[in-house]
């Protein structure tokens, strides 16, 4: 699921922009609902671990980020790799208090 979710985002991020699939009006929601989802997810995958997920996934953004440089229709920015960064490190937060499990 990590993986198909991870391919997912970077077929909708390094697409040209007319085929970029929209759910909201805000393209920023979009970010930090796919990043949310997979840091849940790396941290599900990696449970036991912290920094190797964190590391990929502020390493992925980052590159996703940068691959967008190589589209003509589509230019990287410090903004939107800030909100996949984010965005990620709460969906790994959500994915350790879930584990947790504080309100047993």
């Amino acid at each position: 699921m990590t993986v198909a979710l991870a391919l997912g985002i970077a077929a909708a991020t390094v697409v040209p922009i007319w085929l970029r699939p929209h759910l909201s009006s805000s393209a920023d929601v979009e970010r930090a609902l796919a990043f949310a989802l997979l840091g849940v997810s790396m941290g599900w995958l990696f449970p036991r671990r912290w920094l190797l997920p964190l590391a990929i996934g502020l390493g992925y953004a980052i590159a996703l980020e940068l691959a967008q440089e190589l589209i003509p229709t589509r230019h990287a920015q410090v903004h939107d790799a800030a909100i996949k960064a984010a965005a990620f490190v709460v969906g790994m937060l959500i994915s350790r208090v879930a584990a947790a499990r504080p309100w047993k």
